[in-house]
């Protein structure tokens, strides 16, 4: 179970925030993720571990042990997931529109 307040809780607070009714599509497989001025890739030959994307990218919004939640500025919400070793697999996308 992840961290804090449930999913959809947290998909419409971040979508409130942009003051307008909204809809949730279904997830998307993303690949990449902005972080300021880096961008977190699924398809590196190298995978990226849990520490480096905290140090790119800070905290996630939520965490559990596989699976992080970024909360964009726009209301996107990425979910990355990790595997047994704390690398990166994938990066999903969970679009939020007004």
């Amino acid at each position: 179970m992840i961290d804090r307040v449930s999913r959809p809780a947290r998909v419409m607070a971040a979508a409130g925030a942009l003051g307008a009714a909204v809809l949730v599509s279904p997830v998307a497989q993303a690949g990449s993720m902005r972080c300021g001025g880096d961008i977190i890739s699924d398809g590196q030959r190298v995978a990226q571990t849990q520490t480096e994307i905290v140090y790119k990218c800070g905290e996630p919004y939520a965490r559990n042990y596989s699976t992080w939640l970024y909360v964009q500025s726009d209301g996107s919400v990425y979910r990355l997931h990790f595997n047994d070793n704390g690398e990166l697999d994938t990066i999903k996308l969970e679009i939020v529109r007004r």
